[in-house]
């Protein structure tokens, strides 16, 4: 499998998270789920929570929706 981006040049969190979101939900789809899971094993834990709160959103909100709030600027992870 080719090396996927890390987004560690990415300083805003919630755009960092949101990128890797979409390389896991990618490669979920594209490749299958031992490797999207490899995918998100390879983060440090500070980023790993910011990943979960995004999840909790994500199931919350609805992938749609938090696509949305992320686009006005209204969803920030870590205020």
């Amino acid at each position: 499998m080719m090396k996927l981006s890390r987004f560690n040049d990415i300083e805003d969190r919630t755009l960092r998270a949101w990128n890797r979101f979409a390389i896991f939900f990618n490669t979920l789809g594209n490749v299958g789920v031992p490797q999207a899971l490899d995918y998100m094993r390879q983060f440090p834990r500070a980023d790993k929570d910011d990943l979960l709160v995004m999840l909790k959103d994500i199931k919350t909100m609805g992938y749609d929706g938090l696509k949305a709030a992320i686009s006005r600027g209204s969803y920030v992870i870590g205020r």
